[in-house]
Formats: structure tokens, C-alpha cells, sequence
């Protein structure tokens, strides 16, 4: 697919530092996900959000969520899950997950 769009239009080497959570941000981040998937007709996409250490990750989190469960777009990952049960981010600090499956849905 090619295009990737975060739980959360903010990003920060260091999670604490991400500002409060934004409810406008953060539909403006779900309007462009809709976006997305209504452009590549994507029925499924890769989850990848870790375990989300500050609270406004986690708030955004819900937002994509109930905007892909609307949707009916499924979530799936090819590694295994964090202790937690989230799916891993793809590029974790040191090296790449090797996303070699087998596919797991988790909606």
C-alpha cells in the first residue's frame, strides 16, 4: 500500500513529551486514515502502535480503533504480541520486526 498513518499525528523520540491529547488532532488524524484506506479500498491493515506508553497515544488509539471497527477494516500483525497484547511497531529503536507471520487478525 505503501501509505502509513500513526495512532496520533504527533510523534517524539521521547513519549513523555507528547503534548496532551487533542480530540480535534486527533479526527483530523482519523478523517486522513479514512482517506487512505477509502483510496487503496483497503479491507485490512497492518497494527503496529506498540503499547503506546503516554496516556494521549492511548486516548488516539480508541479513536482509530472505533473509526476502523465503522469501517469494518480488519487489524492484523505478523510477529507477536507485547506482553500487554498490542501489536509491535514494525521499526522498533534497533533492528526491524522480521514480519514473517503467520498473519493474526486482532479485529
Amino acid at each position: 500500500m505503501g501509505d502509513a498513518e500513526p495512532v496520533y499525528p504527533e510523534r517524539s523520540p521521547k513519549p513523555s513529551a507528547v503534548s496532551d491529547f487533542d480530540a480535534s488532532l486527533s479526527a483530523e488524524n482519523c478523517a486522513a486514515i479514512e482517506r487512505v484506506l477509502a483510496k487503496h479500498g483497503a479491507p485490512e491493515v497492518l497494527g503496529g502502535w506498540g503499547n503506546a506508553p503516554h496516556p494521549t497515544l492511548r486516548r488516539a488509539r480508541l479513536d482509530v480503533l472505533a473509526l476502523l471497527g465503522r469501517l469494518r477494516v480488519r487489524v492484523f500483525t505478523f510477529d507477536s504480541l507485547t506482553k500487554p497484547g498490542n501489536p509491535r511497531h514494525p521499526n522498533p529503536p534497533g533492528k526491524p520486526l522480521p514480519m514473517r507471520g503467520p498473519k493474526v487478525y486482532l479485529t
